[in-house]
């Protein structure tokens, strides 16, 4: 793939996000389809996941980015919930070493 390419990418990437930060800021959650969020959210934790995976990337968000701990937990349960697994399992696997910015921090 060449640069062009990925700086497209990139520049798709920070338009979408773009856009989802204007319509979570101005639109009526009412009006949003959630068949359409599923599929952005699915899609990025893809993403996240496979880069997580190949390049060992650490927190999928800034500290500065105004992300409230009961969001996190809100989304991870619900996560948890869709995946038909209990908090117990997911301690037990960060356990067992599969907590990706672990290696970072040990590397740092």
């Amino acid at each position: 793939m060449s640069s062009i390419d990925l700086s497209v990418r990139a520049q798709s990437l920070t338009e979408l996000a773009d856009q989802l930060e204007s319509i979570n800021a101005t639109a009526d959650t009412a009006d949003l389809p959630v068949e359409d969020m599923q599929r952005v959210f699915t899609a990025a934790f893809h993403l996240y996941s496979r880069l997580a995976e190949e390049r060992g990337i650490g927190d999928p968000f800034t500290p500065t980015n105004g992300i409230t701990a009961t969001q996190v937990v809100t989304t991870a349960l619900a996560i948890l919930h869709a995946q038909n697994l209990e908090v117990f399992e997911l301690a037990l696997w960060q356990s067992w070493g599969g907590a990706p910015w672990k290696n970072q921090e040990a590397g740092a």
